[in-house]
């Protein structure tokens, strides 16, 4: 071997174990400090109280962190790989397009996994995708829609990731979109024939998602949110569902956070049986949640209530959640009227927000220490559905006769 081959011997595996000792050191040790800060979240998100915000903050840290972990060890090597494969690399998701090829070839099956979609809600820019799916559905086509929750924390951060750029570009704000999308939604599932709403799955999640996803039959574009950009803005991997081994990445992530979504139905009803002395009411109500409290709406519960507050002289109404053992709740009537007006603002905004209508009078469940006295037992029926079984009241005691308070 001659000095210009020793040389080159020699530059060679510096430049190898380099590439060792240097490039890949700092990978592991940055993921070594990516996991210690997660771990290190979550444990201190575990001493605090669940309703507390910093712990959902904390929470929430810990999973992005964790998501950035996998994106590195996972996603990355994936995408080399990938892009040696049947899969072409675009600069960004033309919305209107998708919503064009739902329209003329979605006949098998379409999913969007997103925190939130311009198709799904009105806005000046973009298409709505909602004729485009009904004329999938005739077709026999199944659809699946996975959102974020809007009320989570993962969907107060991706808010404020995106208030700038939407500010700066004349749309709504993005916490309004994802409300918008849920009333959207919700009025489309309604107005389908009965036997196309079993194709159709809404669901949300409190989870970010890690990629997002727009898929229709054997087409899908596929992109991994980086921060201050829409999802269509972002680069997209467009890949053939049937070749493509990315895709089973990706359909496996969309299943996973399906399973611990929570479906259209679960999310925007309650269900309910009350008994109000011989009387028995089946109604579903509307709820939102408020500093740990759960606030719900239905026309004829609140007028019957209200009507026995008024009429029987009730003082307080108790509740219990079979399905949360001993855990119990007072039940009281919330109104314009009422002492707390800041919680009652707030609770109509959410209100509004969820449903697109103000309530004057909604009904407040406070949870309160075990051992008090249950007047108002309830069990689940079926998802998060409650039942009223039994009701007992208070009276005022005003010195009036017992016959009158019975008038």
């Amino acid at each position: 071997m001659d000095r210009t081959q020793r040389k080159r011997l020699r530059r060679t595996r510096a430049g190898r174990y380099g590439w060792l000792s240097k490039r890949r050191v700092k990978v592991v040790l940055a993921l070594t400090l990516l996991a210690i800060l997660a771990l290190a979240s979550f444990t201190w998100a575990s001493q605090l109280a669940t309703s507390d915000k910093y712990a959902q903050l904390f929470y929430q840290v810990s999973a992005d962190l964790v998501s950035v972990i996998l994106t590195l060890t996972v996603v990355a090597p994936l995408l080399q790989t990938a892009l040696r494969e049947d899969v072409a690399l675009r600069d960004r998701l033309d919305l209107d397009s998708f919503v064009e090829l739902v329209d003329e070839r979605g006949h098998q099956s379409v999913s969007i996994l997103d925190s939130f979609s311009m198709v799904l809600a009105p806005n000046r820019r973009y298409r709505l995708i909602y004729p485009a799916l009904l004329t999938a559905l005739g077709r026999g086509a199944t659809v699946r829609v996975l959102l974020l929750d809007p009320s989570c924390t993962a969907a107060a951060r991706r808010h404020d990731q995106l208030a700038a750029n939407f500010a700066q570009r004349g749309l709504p704000e993005p916490r309004e979109v994802m409300w918008q999308s849920v009333r959207q939604l919700r009025d489309f599932q309604q107005n389908l024939p009965s036997e196309w709403r079993e194709r159709l799955e809404i669901g949300f999640t409190t989870i970010r998602p890690v990629m997002h996803i727009y898929q229709c039959d054997k087409l899908a574009h596929i992109s991994f949110p980086r921060g201050e950009r829409p999802s269509n803005f972002e680069r997209q991997l467009e890949v053939d569902v049937a070749r493509a081994d990315i895709w089973v990445m990706a359909s496996d992530h969309l299943n996973e956070l399906w399973l611990g979504a929570t479906s259209l139905d679960q999310y925007v009803e309650l269900p309910l049986r009350v008994a109000l002395g011989e009387a028995e009411l089946s109604v579903s109500v509307e709820y939102v949640h408020h500093h740990g409290s759960l606030f719900v709406y239905n026309e004829a519960l609140v007028g019957r209530i209200t009507e026995a507050l008024l009429a029987r002289r009730i003082d307080k109404v108790h509740a219990a959640l079979e399905a949360g053992g001993d855990a119990q709740y007072a039940i009281g009537a919330l109104n314009r009227e009422s002492a707390d007006q800041r919680t009652f603002h707030s609770v109509s905004v959410s209100f509004l927000r969820k449903y697109g209508v103000e309530r004057n009078t909604v009904l407040s469940m406070t949870p309160l220490g075990p051992g008090s006295p249950a007047y108002l037992r309830m069990e689940t029926t079926e998802g998060p559905a409650a039942s009223v079984l039994a009701e007992s009241v208070q009276y005022v005691d005003d010195g009036r006769p017992d016959d009158d308070h019975k008038q």
